[in-house]
């Protein structure tokens, strides 16, 4: 398959009743891996300068209205990822939760949380109240765990994944749960950073696979190209969850479960799908928000979005790389 040859790529997680919201509420994080996308511990600070409470105030404000008055009734669902840096090291980040999930907006709404689950006992608990399905319904939240074993343990980290409500084993929590169970999504993201690192991450899977909905490993960015073959072809060969269609020129359609490897399965172009040129509906059924408070259509900031409104127009993309296919549909024409 050449990048030439795709027509079309449909993101089929997302569809027109449903709106994405991804806000990057902080570039701090109490993690400074060596091979952090952002960079390094002072790349962090200097990028964090304009972050402020009072300012996640006024976007909090800003986002429940525009949720509330644009989105109510025109799409029933509604996903929200928070991303950082590390959203929970947050003073008010419970909060900003707590007032999102309490929105008058009538429709179901996801939370996705990307964390190093470094947060303390009182936070779980605090999350496993909130999403008591008893309490919220319509609401449901998704913890994306990222295992860091330079800054944690194998015990410290799978121990409190076992303290949300859903995932506790022995027969009274069990026989609880039917009386507390919990909207709570929990899954386990393993880094590969050295080719090694895959048989640690079968190894890790095997011990503990049944505690949490999923567990699937991140081929780091900066080490993409020192990943082996053998791994790229493990990638394409469980394609099961057909989450991105690719349709080539020749009518043929191809099925993968996320982003990365479609550019794995692209071997003419070092192993990266090229966006550039293709019309994109960025911003058109989502919205990003960067942790300065900017408004852009995408997280390449290929078009700023000047106030909390709807688009409607498609815009062709002048990316070359791109992380925010997760809720984007592409295509070469229309």
């Amino acid at each position: 398959m050449k990048n030439s040859e795709i027509i079309r790529i449909e993101n089929l997680k997302v569809d027109s009743d449903t709106f994405v919201i991804k806000w990057n509420m902080t570039k701090l994080c109490n993690y400074y891996c060596k091979f952090c996308i952002q960079g390094s511990r002072e790349e962090h600070l200097k990028k964090s300068v304009k972050e402020a409470n009072n300012l996640r105030k006024e976007i909090c404000s800003n986002l429940i209205n525009f949720i509330e008055n644009k989105l109510n009734y025109n799409y029933k669902k509604l996903k929200i990822i928070l991303i950082g840096g590390e959203v929970t090291i947050l003073s008010d980040f419970y909060d900003i939760l707590n007032k999102i999930v309490k929105t008058k907006y009538d429709g179901y709404i996801e939370i996705k949380i990307k964390t190093n689950l470094s947060f303390n006992d009182s936070l779980i608990k605090k999350l496993n109240n909130l999403f008591l399905i008893k309490n919220s319904k319509k609401r449901r939240l998704i913890i994306s765990a990222s295992y860091y074993k330079e800054f944690t343990s194998e015990k410290e980290f799978i121990n409190k994944i076992k303290k949300f409500n859903r995932y506790k084993n022995d027969f009274l929590h069990r026989y609880l749960l039917n009386f507390r169970k919990s909207n709570i999504k929990v899954i386990i993201n393993y880094p590969l950073i050295h080719d090694s690192d895959y048989d640690l991450f079968l190894s890790f899977k095997r011990k503990y696979t049944k505690i949490a909905n999923s567990i699937s490993y991140t081929i780091i960015k900066n080490y993409i190209y020192s990943v082996s073959d053998e791994i790229k072809k493990l990638a394409l060969s469980n394609d099961n969850n057909k989450d991105f269609c690719v349709t080539l020129s020749n009518g043929e359609k191809k099925y993968f479960p996320n982003i990365t490897k479609i550019g794995h399965a692209i071997s003419d172009s070092k192993n990266v799908f090229d966006p550039s040129g293709y019309l994109c509906d960025a911003g058109v059924n989502n919205l990003y928000i960067s942790n300065d408070g900017r408004l852009f259509r995408c997280s390449k900031k290929i078009d700023e979005i000047l106030s909390y409104d709807l688009i409607k127009n498609n815009i062709r993309c002048k990316a070359h790389n791109c992380n925010c296919y997760d809720f984007c549909i592409i295509r070469k024409d229309v």
